[in-house]
């Protein structure tokens, strides 16, 4: 049974609806009935008549205990009293005992059947809400039987119905699920929940809800950090000011990188509405005061629970906005960052996400193609239940898939994380096993649950004179489509970034700086992927001099052609925006090839490339007067011809800078 327990980020709205309903449904009908009856109730028994009607003032002012005395009392004055019963089931489902709920609720029907058929439909949710699948089915649709029914608790009780169904068959085809405590490095006697990783894996940040010695023990919700060291998650440690701060602070998202973190704050001075999200960045391994979103994201509605996506570029989250006074419909929004550089206006996902009834933990995982949310507006186990949706060909979000039971069960499922590596799935319980409250667990995730396959790629980019970490530009293109996936800047003062990628696809990655020659690689991810061993990418730059040669190793032709083949274009004016940039600069354009053939014929299939490339540039503009090109044939090999790598290296187009003024 997975639960969530945020006391400011899950509204008593939200996580109390299924009982919320048996109660309010039951509790009107029975008022509606004792008004319509108060001179004529079920029982002449005036002893009967006086507890019953004393039950409902307690009742009225929550006194539980007294009102069942009053309500035993009744009932044994008349044992065919409608009303007490129907009250006394209420009773028990408002504190927690609904297998008594049930019994009074049957006692009901079976002394007065038809008295009021919404008894079977309030029946029927109660033991739903019990996972007593197939007496509930049987009470659904005994309501269903009853004409003039109302239209909305028909539409319910059909879906009811449809839910029964659905767990039987989901209790006869279990998941596997087997969870592990994470351990006293992260858990502790107080609650533990809302986990986020950083896309190695190797950084857990969460929500610990602790009582606060300073504040009277009123509970105080922060952000604690643990690192996963010598196989196992090392002791967690509070994120301190300026994150953590005298209010409460939850559902943090920390960006695949580690060096944006968004979360949700409740009531706060510079806030949109109840609830807004904020986001702070960590400089030099600091992170800064925490900053409003703003708008368009921020509303006067409530906006929590954010998820960023591994690209940089698209922030998930659940926006609540009251239907009226009472009632509050909560969906599932994403918004992208324009060109820009700020969020654009958040659109709703599609009707597979959202429901007419509430959405919540949103988690897009690492792979940018996998959603996992909580609904009970879909065909589920009885509450609140976890689904998945794979984004389909065209950037849709595709059929809502239940993880199964038992992951989901009767109660409410909610907020969980799968690994960057999708093999493990995360949630907080408070099960008996744990060290107190709500722990963190983790499961295996049944393949058939999994997301797309990622790896990730970590790159340190330095000067290549002195080694001086760089603050540089990088983007990774998959150079199948041509798309850029992430767009970005390296750590000022350690020169580091670090993004994820989805497996089987080969990619390109430039790196640029002012003062430097440009910098561009390619490398694949088409091979077996080995989630603990990234791809890793020492980059040097070199100062744009005189003298300095830069290896286009993303340029490519057919082959023994001097064709240019498409995927060279993105490389080719990344060189066309470097020199109009630097207008002044001239260079030489060289064309390679390896041993292999006639010499004459490989120096001319040399001149001919080195020339497509100065055509390109030609037709986007450039100087001729700042280009050379010249064709070298095998005369200058970089590798050794004796290997099919060492002579694909030797297979090249490289760019000399003649000079700069």
């Amino acid at each position: 049974m997975i639960h969530n327990r945020n006391l400011f980020l899950q509204s008593s709205y939200v996580s109390f609806l299924a009982k919320f309903l048996i109660l309010i449904f039951s509790f009107l009908f029975l008022n509606v009935t004792a008004f319509a009856q108060k001179e004529n109730y079920t029982t002449t028994n005036k002893s009967a008549i006086r507890s019953y009607e004393q039950a409902t003032k307690y009742y009225d002012a929550r006194n539980n205990e007294a009102a069942l005395k009053e309500l035993q009392n009744a009932i044994s004055k008349d044992e065919k009293f409608v009303e007490a019963y129907i009250l006394l089931s209420n009773v028990y489902v408002d504190i927690n005992q609904y297998s008594k709920a049930i019994e009074q609720m049957q006692k009901v029907v079976q002394i007065a059947p038809d008295f009021f058929p919404n008894n079977w439909y309030t029946l029927g949710q109660i033991e739903l809400n019990s996972g007593k699948y197939a007496d509930a089915k049987i009470h659904f649709n005994k309501f269903l039987s009853y004409p003039n029914i109302s239209p909305s608790l028909k539409l319910k009780s059909q879906r009811a119905v449809i839910n029964c169904d659905f767990a039987v068959d989901a209790m006869q085809h279990p998941i596997p699920f087997k969870p592990e405590n994470l351990g006293a490095g992260v858990n502790s006697k107080a609650d533990e929940y809302y986990p986020s990783f950083t896309v190695d894996g190797k950084t857990l940040i969460f929500t610990r809800n602790e009582k606060d010695p300073n504040q009277d023990n009123m509970p105080q919700e922060d952000f604690y950090i643990s690192k996963f060291e010598n196989s196992k998650w090392g002791t967690a440690i509070n994120a301190g000011n300026p994150l953590n701060t005298s209010l409460n602070e939850g559902a943090p998202s920390i960006s695949s990188d580690g060096k944006i973190l968004f979360f949700a704050a409740c009531n706060r001075d510079d806030g949109f509405g109840h609830c807004d999200i904020y986001f702070s960045r960590n400089v030099n391994g600091r992170w800064i005061t925490p900053k409003n979103i703003g708008g368009p994201i921020n509303t006067s509605a409530w906006e929590t629970q954010p998820s960023f996506s591994s690209d940089g570029k698209t922030l998930y989250f659940v926006r609540g906005v009251y239907i009226n006074e009472r009632d509050k419909q909560d969906d599932i929004y994403s918004s992208s960052i324009g060109d820009d550089g700020a969020f654009q206006k958040p659109v709703k996902l599609n009707n597979n996400i959202n429901t007419d009834e509430a959405e919540e933990s949103v988690f897009i995982h690492p792979d940018d193609q996998t959603l996992y949310f909580s609904t009970r507006g879909l065909p589920g186990m009885g509450g609140l239940d976890i689904y998945m949706s794979r984004r389909d060909a065209n950037g849709e979000w595709g059929k809502a898939i239940n993880l199964g039971y038992p992951i989901n069960t009767y109660n409410d499922e909610n907020s969980l994380l799968v690994s960057p590596d999708g093999s493990k799935a995360y949630f907080a319980s408070d099960r008996d096993s744990g060290f107190g409250g709500l722990d963190l667990y983790q499961f295996d995730l049944d393949a058939s649950l999994r997301p797309e396959k990622i790896t990730y790629v970590k790159g340190i980019v330095t000067d290549a004179n002195n080694s001086a970490p760089l603050p540089a530009n990088y983007e990774i293109i998959d150079i199948e489509t041509g798309r850029t996936l992430h767009k970005g800047n390296s750590e000022k003062g350690t020169g580091e970034f670090m993004k994820a990628l989805t497996a089987g696809k080969d990619y390109l990655l430039n790196v640029s700086q002012p003062g430097y020659l440009f910098y561009s690689d390619h490398f694949s991810c088409k091979t077996a992927v080995d989630f603990n061993h990234p791809y890793l990418i020492n980059i040097k730059m070199n100062v744009a001099k005189a003298g300095e040669k830069v290896v286009l190793k993303n340029i490519f032709f057919d082959t023994d052609s001097f064709n240019l083949k498409k995927e060279s274009f993105i490389e080719l004016d990344k060189l066309v925006a470097f020199l109009k940039q630097n207008p002044k600069t001239k260079i030489q354009i060289s064309g390679h090839t390896d041993n292999t053939g006639d010499k004459k014929r490989n120096q001319l299939l040399s001149e001919n490339r080195a020339h497509s490339v100065l055509n390109y540039l030609l037709s986007k503009g450039i100087d001729r007067n700042n280009l050379l090109d010249k064709g070298f044939g095998d005369t200058q090999p970089i590798a050794t011809n004796d290997t099919e790598e060492g002579r694909t290296q030797n297979r090249r187009t490289e760019f000399l800078i003649l000079s700069t003024e």
